[in-house]
Protein backbone atom coordinates (compact mmCIF):
# COMPACT_ATOMS: atom_id res chain seq x y z
CA UNK A 1 0.00 0.00 0.00
CA UNK A 2 1.30 3.70 -0.83
CA UNK A 3 1.03 5.89 2.33
CA UNK A 4 1.15 9.82 1.84
CA UNK A 5 4.40 11.00 4.50
CA UNK A 6 3.93 14.63 3.35
CA UNK A 7 2.93 17.80 2.20
CA UNK A 8 4.72 20.37 0.88
CA UNK A 9 3.66 23.50 -0.40
CA UNK A 10 5.28 26.66 -2.34
CA UNK A 11 3.49 30.42 -2.16
CA UNK A 12 4.49 32.55 -4.88
CA UNK A 13 3.21 36.49 -5.48
CA UNK A 14 2.78 37.77 -8.51
CA UNK A 15 3.17 41.54 -7.69
CA UNK A 16 1.45 43.08 -10.97
CA UNK A 17 -1.58 41.05 -11.63
CA UNK A 18 -4.15 41.89 -14.00
CA UNK A 19 -6.81 43.71 -12.87
CA UNK A 20 -10.15 41.74 -12.98
CA UNK A 21 -13.42 42.63 -12.52
CA UNK A 22 -17.21 41.11 -13.28
CA UNK A 23 -20.80 41.60 -12.56
CA UNK A 24 -19.81 40.80 -8.53
CA UNK A 25 -16.21 41.58 -7.72
CA UNK A 26 -13.79 43.84 -8.41
CA UNK A 27 -10.60 41.99 -7.63
CA UNK A 28 -7.72 44.76 -7.93
CA UNK A 29 -5.43 44.87 -4.50
CA UNK A 30 -4.83 43.10 -1.13
CA UNK A 31 -5.61 44.06 2.10
CA UNK A 32 -3.74 46.68 4.15
CA UNK A 33 -1.25 44.16 5.87
CA UNK A 34 -0.53 42.15 2.28
CA UNK A 35 1.04 42.79 -0.37
CA UNK A 36 -0.66 43.53 -3.30
CA UNK A 37 -1.05 40.45 -5.96
CA UNK A 38 -1.62 37.09 -7.16
CA UNK A 39 -0.94 34.46 -4.87
CA UNK A 40 -0.25 31.10 -6.64
CA UNK A 41 -0.25 28.32 -4.05
CA UNK A 42 1.58 25.05 -5.49
CA UNK A 43 1.15 21.98 -3.67
CA UNK A 44 2.84 18.65 -3.67
CA UNK A 45 1.58 15.49 -1.90
CA UNK A 46 4.63 13.04 -1.36
CA UNK A 47 4.69 9.60 -0.84
CA UNK A 48 6.44 6.55 0.84
CA UNK A 49 6.59 5.23 -2.37
CA UNK A 50 8.60 8.27 -4.46
CA UNK A 51 5.27 9.25 -6.27
CA UNK A 52 3.39 12.77 -5.46
CA UNK A 53 0.52 14.47 -6.81
CA UNK A 54 0.28 18.07 -7.82
CA UNK A 55 -2.05 20.38 -7.49
CA UNK A 56 -2.36 24.48 -7.35
CA UNK A 57 -4.84 27.39 -6.43
CA UNK A 58 -4.66 31.23 -7.20
CA UNK A 59 -6.16 33.62 -5.63
CA UNK A 60 -5.82 37.53 -5.20
CA UNK A 61 -5.96 37.93 -1.29
CA UNK A 62 -6.02 34.29 0.21
CA UNK A 63 -2.67 32.72 -0.62
CA UNK A 64 -1.06 33.26 2.95
CA UNK A 65 -4.54 31.86 4.81
CA UNK A 66 -4.99 29.15 2.38
CA UNK A 67 -1.54 27.74 2.76
CA UNK A 68 -1.84 28.12 7.08
CA UNK A 69 -5.26 26.30 6.38
CA UNK A 70 -3.89 23.65 4.46
CA UNK A 71 -0.82 22.88 6.93
CA UNK A 72 -2.58 23.55 10.57
CA UNK A 73 -6.02 22.15 10.14
CA UNK A 74 -5.59 19.25 7.30
CA UNK A 75 -2.33 18.17 6.35
CA UNK A 76 -2.47 15.93 9.58
CA UNK A 77 -5.71 13.70 7.98
CA UNK A 78 -3.82 12.47 4.83
CA UNK A 79 -0.39 12.05 6.36
CA UNK A 80 -0.01 8.27 6.49
CA UNK A 81 -3.34 7.03 4.95
CA UNK A 82 -3.56 5.47 1.00
CA UNK A 83 -4.28 8.32 -0.95
CA UNK A 84 -6.10 6.26 -3.30
CA UNK A 85 -8.94 6.45 -0.51
CA UNK A 86 -9.89 10.08 -1.86
CA UNK A 87 -13.69 9.89 -0.82
CA UNK A 88 -12.73 8.78 2.67
CA UNK A 89 -9.99 11.58 3.30
CA UNK A 90 -12.15 14.60 1.34
CA UNK A 91 -15.00 13.27 3.80
CA UNK A 92 -12.55 13.43 6.75
CA UNK A 93 -11.45 17.03 5.51
CA UNK A 94 -14.88 17.95 5.17
CA UNK A 95 -15.60 16.98 8.97
CA UNK A 96 -12.58 18.75 9.72
CA UNK A 97 -13.52 22.18 8.70
CA UNK A 98 -17.29 21.95 8.54
CA UNK A 99 -17.35 24.51 10.80
CA UNK A 100 -15.46 27.15 9.16
CA UNK A 101 -18.58 27.32 5.97
CA UNK A 102 -19.20 25.50 3.22
CA UNK A 103 -17.91 27.22 0.51
CA UNK A 104 -14.91 29.83 -0.07
CA UNK A 105 -11.26 29.18 1.45
CA UNK A 106 -11.83 26.02 3.97
CA UNK A 107 -13.15 24.32 0.47
CA UNK A 108 -10.42 25.97 -1.96
CA UNK A 109 -7.67 24.02 0.75
CA UNK A 110 -9.64 20.80 0.58
CA UNK A 111 -9.90 21.32 -3.02
CA UNK A 112 -6.31 21.69 -3.79
CA UNK A 113 -5.36 18.50 -1.25
CA UNK A 114 -8.45 16.54 -3.09
CA UNK A 115 -6.90 17.49 -6.71
CA UNK A 116 -3.58 16.38 -5.53
CA UNK A 117 -4.94 13.21 -4.17
CA UNK A 118 -6.56 12.33 -7.91
CA UNK A 119 -3.21 13.23 -9.40
CA UNK A 120 -1.86 11.32 -7.21
CA UNK A 121 -4.28 7.99 -7.83
CA UNK A 122 -3.82 8.19 -11.22
CA UNK A 123 0.17 8.09 -11.10
CA UNK A 124 -0.52 5.41 -8.84
CA UNK A 125 -2.45 3.35 -11.03
CA UNK A 126 -0.62 4.48 -14.01
CA UNK A 127 -3.70 5.65 -16.03
CA UNK A 128 -5.03 9.26 -16.88
CA UNK A 129 -7.48 10.61 -14.93
CA UNK A 130 -9.97 10.70 -17.38
CA UNK A 131 -9.78 7.12 -17.32
CA UNK A 132 -10.14 6.69 -14.11
CA UNK A 133 -13.29 9.16 -13.45
CA UNK A 134 -15.30 6.39 -16.33
CA UNK A 135 -14.46 8.16 -19.64
CA UNK A 136 -16.50 7.60 -22.63
CA UNK A 137 -15.07 9.82 -25.13
CA UNK A 138 -11.20 10.77 -25.94
CA UNK A 139 -11.67 14.89 -25.93
CA UNK A 140 -13.30 17.00 -23.79
CA UNK A 141 -14.57 20.72 -25.00
CA UNK A 142 -12.47 23.75 -24.17
CA UNK A 143 -13.14 27.54 -24.60
CA UNK A 144 -11.42 30.56 -24.21
CA UNK A 145 -12.48 32.31 -21.26
CA UNK A 146 -11.62 35.63 -19.88
CA UNK A 147 -13.67 39.15 -20.71
CA UNK A 148 -13.86 40.96 -17.75
CA UNK A 149 -16.02 43.55 -17.75
CA UNK A 150 -13.22 46.21 -16.58
CA UNK A 151 -11.68 45.69 -19.86
CA UNK A 152 -11.64 48.41 -22.58
CA UNK A 153 -13.97 47.34 -25.72
CA UNK A 154 -10.21 47.69 -27.51
CA UNK A 155 -9.00 45.08 -24.82
CA UNK A 156 -11.75 42.80 -24.74
CA UNK A 157 -11.74 42.59 -28.79
CA UNK A 158 -8.02 41.76 -28.83
CA UNK A 159 -8.30 39.11 -26.05
CA UNK A 160 -11.41 37.05 -27.70
CA UNK A 161 -9.89 37.18 -31.20
CA UNK A 162 -6.67 36.19 -29.83
CA UNK A 163 -8.89 32.94 -28.58
CA UNK A 164 -10.36 32.43 -31.83
CA UNK A 165 -6.43 33.10 -32.96
CA UNK A 166 -5.46 29.77 -30.90
CA UNK A 167 -8.03 27.55 -32.07
CA UNK A 168 -10.90 27.74 -29.76
CA UNK A 169 -14.12 26.80 -30.77
CA UNK A 170 -15.95 28.47 -27.94
CA UNK A 171 -15.27 31.88 -26.21
CA UNK A 172 -16.13 33.00 -22.87
CA UNK A 173 -16.57 36.73 -21.57
CA UNK A 174 -18.48 38.46 -18.66
CA UNK A 175 -21.67 40.56 -18.76
CA UNK A 176 -22.39 43.09 -16.18
CA UNK A 177 -20.38 46.26 -16.75
CA UNK A 178 -20.54 48.44 -13.30
CA UNK A 179 -22.03 45.68 -11.55
CA UNK A 180 -25.30 45.42 -13.74
CA UNK A 181 -25.45 49.02 -13.94
CA UNK A 182 -24.72 49.22 -17.42
CA UNK A 183 -26.75 47.28 -19.81
CA UNK A 184 -26.31 49.10 -23.06
CA UNK A 185 -22.49 49.45 -22.56
CA UNK A 186 -22.92 45.31 -22.15
CA UNK A 187 -24.48 45.52 -25.35
CA UNK A 188 -22.09 47.03 -26.97
CA UNK A 189 -19.46 45.10 -25.76
CA UNK A 190 -21.19 41.79 -27.15
CA UNK A 191 -21.69 43.24 -30.14
CA UNK A 192 -18.07 44.11 -30.87
CA UNK A 193 -17.18 40.69 -29.94
CA UNK A 194 -19.40 39.31 -31.86
CA UNK A 195 -18.53 41.30 -34.96
CA UNK A 196 -14.65 40.76 -34.30
CA UNK A 197 -15.12 37.29 -34.13
CA UNK A 198 -18.22 35.93 -36.27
Amino acid sequence: MVQVKDVKTNLILDPTPEVTQDATINISSGTSDEKVGRYTLFLHIETDKGLSGFSYSSDHNTGRALETLIHDNLKHIIIGEDPQDTEKLWDKMFWQVRGYGRKGLAFQAISALDTALWDLKGKILDAPLYKILGSYQDSVPCYGSGGWTNYTIEELVEEQTSYVEQGFPRIKMKVGKDFGQSEEEDIERLAAVRKAVG
